[in-house]
């Protein structure tokens, strides 16, 4: 038996909870009259020039390519590609059309993404490099070159510096090549060199992620980048001056949706026009054990003369158990791989001691310049619905805005009650954009520096931001939220950290890295014509759940059953008895035999999903069950659910993509070897690693190695593709 266990954070003392209580009334606000704004254009780009160019403090204010380049364009003339490319013809390509299948099984999707780019003129493009964004943890596995001749050139990976090294030697000897590499983990870069005069050429990019939950338990979210907001900070070497823009580019997303319970609805309140349909559809063969209550699909259109600007797209699914606690398990179809991969998904459900009977909650606000209109008025309705959602006993709270400078509404949290609700309330009414840049540590240090040294009760941080820092501020993030929760923690009081990123564009980089570090969840209203209650709601809940501790996942039958405390009670982690409602709230060597990620696993929330994942020696695939067991120390309880794994058997409903659908990819390994480098590149940043674990020095050989043998991009690892055909 092997097991994975956590490190356990600060308990908190809970005595016997206070009985339910009314919450403190906010008074009714007028609608708003502020006008929407029109977010940046998608893969928008940092601006030209060194970062000192800007006033310090200041975001960067984004630069238009000429008007005679074509909508779409990528390096405009007068553009410079990175150092270490060859010369570019600066001749750009012209985005001429977009097209995505997605393909969603359970909680998790599979998609490939064709941009379809021309060359106007009759000069040979030398080197164009454009980055866009991604979701955070987005599993990139597959890219294709596809000629206008309809030759495909299939991607492999590779060490970093081995693919740029080919990649400038393919382009120096004129040979159509592309490169596909990580920015960071949100930003994702595609150099193509030597496109002849007048041709049309495709980029395939294949990759899975997992959805998240929306307003309701049962519904997911899917969502595809299409907008681009500028970091603050120093821009990372891989980001270029180039611009690819979709704001007059048409584009079809056709997605297929498999559930294992009936689905409801499907919508999307993007702004697109979009069709769907419940049922199978006529080209999907009938497959056992799926009805066609379990299907559907959806297809989502922008064409070229819309006048709606470019958004993210988002994909709201509602079907019946999304919250039911499952484990799927998958044999790797290669020969060279002799392993079984386990994912398993649970949204905790329980009571008994859920809620802590005094916690103190600050609210940190983004009022930079990129915050002006809609998204401030997104923020506000937000915060009213976080005030609500406190109990109205024991309850203490503050609201800090930050920019460039970082104030709050008082020196010190206060108690929550009629009284300081309001004044809050006639806080967030002033509020404006108007802080300037964002600035996220020196702000981390005013919350933190309103703290005591050794905190008297448990405090959670809610952080709202639009948009997000480039990799060393974010690194400061980390490390600060870390070292202030080792050193203010104490046994009867925790220190934890929510993020909720806000409008389309947001990083999701650093919304979800500073809530991991922080030990908190993140999530996101993008727009605002969606619901934002129940995310609001599930925050304040997992804030009230106190920490639960040696956290261990058991990925072979258990041979006997797990021994508890003396207490003897055990709670169940699902039990659907509990009510829903709150009661108080609104090619490197081998590694470990069993591979789990993350590791240690988090403390777990109530009705916030939890998503792990294993990857075993094939001698031991016959598991038939996967448990988790855990302990709340505040009350000596233990936790502890047992759940059946079955076998993963999705149909495949598209045709052939590069290293997809069709062609053997292994969809939960490649999963759980994305969370499996997710993990190393987090250690690496926070230098240092679990207990057990491997050293920080081995950690990079380690991502390289997981990135090469499951085919995904890193920091470490790239996707390179070359068309020989065309050597002299």
């Amino acid at each position: 038996m092997t097991r994975c266990k956590t490190r356990p954070p600060p308990p908190c003392a809970i005595p016997n909870p206070p009985p339910p209580c009314p919450p403190v009334a906010l008074p009714p606000r007028p609608p708003t009259t502020n006008p929407p704004v029109t977010s940046p254009p998608v893969a928008r780009p940092p601006v030209t020039g060194p970062p000192s160019a800007n006033p310090p403090g200041a975001r960067p204010p984004v630069t238009n390519p000429p008007a005679a380049n074509p909508p779409g364009s990528a390096n405009p003339p007068g553009s410079r590609p990175p150092t270490t490319s060859p010369p570019s013809s600066n001749l750009p390509l012209v985005l001429r059309e977009c097209n995505i299948k997605v393909w969603i099984v359970d909680v998790h999707s599979w998609v490939t993404l064709s941009q379809q780019f021309q060359n106007p003129s009759s000069s040979v493009a030398t080197h164009v490099t454009y980055t866009f964004s991604m979701l955070a943890g987005a599993a990139i596995y597959g890219f294709q070159i596809v000629r206008q001749d309809g030759t495909k050139v299939d991607g492999v990976v590779k060490q970093k510096d081995d693919a740029q090294k080919e990649m400038d030697i393919a382009v120096s000897e004129g040979l159509t090549a592309a490169l596909g590499q990580e920015v960071t983990k949100d930003v994702f870069s595609i150099g193509i060199g030597n496109v002849a005069g007048n041709e049309t050429i495709t980029i395939n990019l294949s990759y899975m992620s997992p959805l998240i939950d929306d307003e309701d338990r049962n519904q997911l979210r899917f969502t595809l980048p299409r907008s681009y907001m500028e970091r603050y900070g120093r821009r990372p070497a891989g980001v270029t001056n180039s611009r690819l823009n979709h704001e007059n580019v048409p584009f079809t997303m056709d997605v297929l949706i498999q559930q294992r319970g009936t689905i409801r609805s499907v919508s999307s309140p993007s702004g697109y026009n979009f069709t769907f349909g419940l049922g199978r559809p006529p080209n999907i063969s009938p497959s056992p054990g799926i009805s066609d209550s379990n299907i559907a699909t959806a297809t989502i259109r922008r064409s070229a003369t819309s006048s709606a600007r470019a958004r993210d797209v988002m994909l709201i699914i509602t079907a019946d158990r999304l919250d039911n606690p499952r484990a799927f398990i998958e044999t790797h179809p290669s020969p060279n791989h002799t392993t079984a991969a386990i994912g398993l998904t649970l949204v905790p459900h329980f009571g008994n001691s859920n809620y802590c009977p005094e916690m103190e909650y600050i609210v940190l606000v983004d009022r930079s310049g990129s915050m002006r209109g809609v998204k401030m008025e997104m923020t506000r309705q937000a915060l009213i619905v976080l005030l609500q959602g406190l109990p109205s006993r024991g309850s203490f709270f503050n609201i800090f805005s930050y920019g460039t400078k970082a104030t709050s509404l008082w020196p010190r949290s206060r108690a929550y009650d009629q009284a300081t609700v309001n004044e809050a309330r006639r806080h967030l009414d002033s509020m404006q954009a108007d802080y300037g840049g964002t600035e996220i540590p020196n702000a981390l240090d005013a919350v933190f520096a309103s703290l005591p040294s050794r905190l008297t009760r448990p405090v959670s941080i809610f952080l709202l931001t639009d948009g997000g820092v480039w990799g060393s501020l974010l690194i400061q993030c980390v490390t600060k939220i870390e070292s202030t929760i080792a050193s203010k923690s104490s046994d009867k009081s925790f220190l934890r950290v929510y993020t909720i990123g806000i409008g389309d564009g947001v990083s999701t980089e650093t919304c979800d890295r500073i809530a991991r570090a922080g030990g908190g969840t993140s999530t996101y209203i993008v727009s605002d014509n969606e619901q934002y209650i129940g995310k609001c709601t599930r925050l304040v809940r997992a804030a009230r759940t106190p920490p639960i501790v040696d956290i261990e996942v058991t990925w072979v039958t258990p041979k006997a059953n797990a021994s508890h405390d003396a207490t003897g009670q055990v709670i169940s982690l699902f039990d659907p008895e509990v009510p829903y409602d709150d009661e108080e709230c609104g090619g490197v060597g081998p590694l470990a035999p069993i591979l789990q990620a993350p590791h240690p696993v988090p403390s777990f929330y109530r009705s916030t999903r939890t998503q792990v994942y294993a990857i075993v020696p094939d001698s031991i695939a016959v598991t038939k069950e996967v448990k988790i067991t855990g302990r709340i120390p505040v009350t000596g309880a233990s936790v502890a659910l047992t759940i059946p794994v079955q076998r993963f058997s999705p149909f495949a409903p598209f045709p052939a993509s590069p290293g997809g659908i069709g062609t053997g990819t292994a969809f939960m390994h490649t999963l759980a070897a994305k969370a499996l480098i997710q993990d190393r590149e987090d250690w690496e940043d926070s230098g240092s690693v679990p207990e057990g674990k491997t050293s920080v020095s081995s950690l990079k050989e380690d991502i390289t190695r997981l990135g090469i043998d499951y085919k995904l991009t890193s920091r470490y690892t790239s996707l390179i593709a070359v068309d020989r055909r065309n050597r002299d």
